[in-house]
């Protein structure tokens, strides 16, 4: 598996499909990448050696438990989230004040981190 894969991560949510890729030591072997004691992919290991899924598009949430497994390897991510990342950088973004976009874009938030597009700040925790 590719390394920056990793437990407490964030992966695309819907209606996105989240794609997920590795390395497999035996070309044609089976891959099986399961979700809640779930499968939800299954794919082959290329004669390059790699592998690739695109995975179901997923509702924003979590924490979900990622399980990937081929022959008697198994790796398992635990705390893993679907949504949105958003990195801010510069001085001028951080004095930008949400409400003054708010007239622009409408907010809608569907998990437990609202942001306030009335507020002049935000804060997630």
């Amino acid at each position: 598996m590719a390394n920056y894969y990793a437990s407490h991560m964030v992966l695309q949510c819907a209606p996105k499909r989240a794609n997920i890729w590795g390395h497999g030591d035996v070309p044609g072997a089976e891959v099986n990448i399961i979700m809640d004691r779930q499968t939800i992919a299954t794919t082959t290991v290329g004669s390059d050696g790699k592998w690739s899924a695109l995975l179901p598009a997923t509702a924003a949430g979590g924490p979900h438990t990622i399980t990937i497994s081929s022959g008697s390897n198994t790796i398992v991510m635990n705390d893993v989230m679907f949504g949105d990342v958003w990195i801010c950088s510069g001085q001028s973004n951080m004095e930008f004040n949400m409400n003054q976009v708010s007239l622009s874009y409408k907010c809608t938030c569907t998990y437990s981190y609202k942001v306030d597009c009335e507020a002049s700040y935000m804060n997630l925790y």
